[in-house]
C-alpha cells in the first residue's frame, strides 16, 4: 500500500513538474506593435506576423510569431504580450520562397493595449 502511495506522490510531482504548474510566471510584459505577414511563408496554425517591440535596453526589435490570435492579425494593432523562451514544435514555420526570416519567437498573454 505504501509503495502505491509513493508512485502516485512521485507522478503527481512529476506531472506538476511537466507542466510546469509549481511555477511560478515571472515573464516580463512587453509592449509592441502588429507589423505585417511574412510574404511567402505559411504554418500549420496560418501566416506569420511580424511583431516590432522595444526590448529592455529601449532598442527595438522585431520577431516573426505564429501565435498571434485572429484578433490581433491586423497590421498596425498595438498589444502587450509575453514571450515563451520556448517554440513549441507545432509553430515551425514554411517559406516558399528566398525570404529573410527574423527570429520566431512564441508569444502568450496577448492583450490589446
Amino acid at each position: 500500500m505504501k509503495q502505491i502511495q509513493f508512485i502516485n506522490l512521485c507522478l503527481l510531482i512529476l506531472s506538476c513538474l511537466f507542466f510546469a504548474q509549481c511555477k511560478k510566471d515571472n515573464a516580463k510584459e512587453y509592449q509592441g506593435v502588429v507589423s505585417h505577414q511574412s510574404e511567402g511563408c505559411t504554418n500549420a496554425k496560418g501566416i506569420p506576423f511580424v511583431v516590432m517591440y522595444t526590448k529592455d535596453n529601449n532598442l527595438e526589435d522585431s520577431f516573426t510569431t505564429v501565435s498571434l490570435p485572429t484578433s490581433f492579425q491586423i497590421p498596425g494593432t498595438k498589444i502587450s504580450f509575453k514571450i515563451n523562451d520556448k517554440v513549441p514544435p507545432n509553430e515551425a514555420i514554411v517559406c516558399n520562397a528566398m525570404v529573410l526570416m527574423l527570429i520566431q519567437k512564441s508569444i502568450y498573454d496577448i492583450k490589446s493595449q
